[in-house]
């Protein structure tokens, strides 16, 4: 509420502060002791008033009571009508400057919170994410430890063994090979690779089982090889490798040394590359694979014909032993096309000397065609011969 004490145009003054949304009141007569009362009992916000000494507006003026005043606004004055205007609009003015002042500073306040809530909270999300992200990590770590130990704990209690099946020669009516295959013993079960495999992958342990696998082949072939059915001249046994450790000339001199320090026969271990070639590092491995040969062990190219459709590796891997896949083998008696690429391999193992292998054999109708191949190197692995055999049964093995 506001009170005026004007001599001049009260009508016009009242008219214009209630324009501004200033409710007023006036004041008649020229005595101010009323109005000194209320400016003692703290009605009175403040006073503008030049002709009275005794009346004070607290200290304040228009200005400072409009910017900080939270209560009614009372005027009290003799000004003229333009004076008490100005004063008045300065007064308001300012308090429109401090309150866009002050919701600037607001909204700074504000969008700084706001932003560092939504920093915060995105900070948390983050945090989150990162959070699962390790603990995911860790699960992982925590499968692949409980799975190493899971495969410690199987070699420790020999759950692992080797099956062997033989690789016949029908020419001199022999085994000429044998090859190495893992078994895991579960639950009263015999598991093949394609149960297990995975799990040592996942483990990071397939180095470690192709080392424990060459020990066992080696204290093996001292026994195979004195079999009444194996020649043992020539025998050898082979097991499998990844493309990973064949590249790998740190896991190869650690072959080597195994195979040095068990004093083995020349060319007894032949390790079949079971994966496909990385062409860009084809150097490489042929590089690696001399150091295996200089070091008497047998290198041999597994599933050529599918895996390795390009002939010209037969050139660049200088291989000892070339294993046709089982695909070549099931269409021989039926198709021209399998025969005439046999037959083509067949031409190029003849001139570099190295020795063939086909593999899948289950009919007899193959092993008769196979027995025309005019090639003294040519060999045959399959089902109509010998499923996989532990080592006692290999000993009575005949065909």
């Amino acid at each position: 509420m506001g009170y005026i004490k004007n001599e001049l145009d009260n009508e016009k003054i009242l008219n214009y502060l209630k324009s501004r949304n200033i409710n007023v009141e006036l004041v008649n007569g020229s005595s101010y002791k009323g109005i000194k009362t209320l400016l003692i009992d703290d009605k009175v916000d403040f006073i503008v008033d030049n002709s009275d000494s005794d009346i004070k507006n607290k200290g304040k003026d228009i200005k400072e009571i409009f910017q900080f005043s939270s209560g009614p606004k009372y005027i009290i004055t003799n000004k003229n009508n333009k004076e008490l205007i100005n004063e008045i609009d300065q007064g308001l003015n300012s308090i429109n400057v401090e309150k866009n002042k002050g919701n600037t500073l607001y909204n700074e306040y504000f969008n700084k919170f706001f932003n560092d809530n939504i920093n915060k909270h995105i900070l948390i999300i983050v945090a989150l994410i990162v959070f699962l992200i390790l603990l995911k990590k860790e699960e992982k770590q925590l499968e692949v430890i409980i799975k190493k130990n899971r495969i410690i704990n199987d070699l420790k209690k020999d759950n692992y063994i080797l099956y062997y099946q033989p690789i016949v020669d029908l020419k001199h009516n022999r085994v000429r090979s044998v090859e190495a295959l893992l078994r895991l013993r579960k639950d009263g079960k015999l598991l093949t690779p394609y149960h297990f495999m995975k799990g040592i992958e996942d483990a990071n342990m397939m180095k470690e089982i192709t080392l424990w696998v060459l020990k066992r082949v080696i204290k093996d072939y001292n026994i195979i090889r004195c079999y009444d059915n194996i020649n043992e001249k020539d025998f050898y046994i082979s097991l499998n490798v990844s493309f990973n450790e064949i590249k790998d000339r740190e896991f190869l001199k650690k072959i080597v040394k195994i195979v040095n320090d068990n004093k083995i026969i020349k060319n007894s271990i032949c390790l079949e590359i079971v994966e496909k070639f990385v062409v860009d590092e084809i150097e490489k491995i042929q590089e690696n694979i001399k150091f295996l040969q200089d070091n008497g062990i047998l290198i041999a190219i597994d599933d050529f014909g599918v895996e390795y459709s390009n002939l010209d590796l037969l050139k660049k891997i200088d291989s000892n032993i070339i294993k046709i896949d089982k695909f070549f083998a099931d269409g021989i008696n039926d198709s021209e096309i399998s025969l005439k690429v046999i037959d083509f391999i067949l031409d190029i193992c003849r001139l570099s000397d190295k020795s063939i292998v086909i593999e899948g054999i289950e009919e007899k109708e193959q092993v008769d065609i196979i027995k025309t191949f005019l090639y003294e190197k040519i060999y045959i692995q399959g089902y109509y011969f010998s499923k996989p055999l532990d080592i006692k049964s290999l000993k009575a093995y005949t065909f």
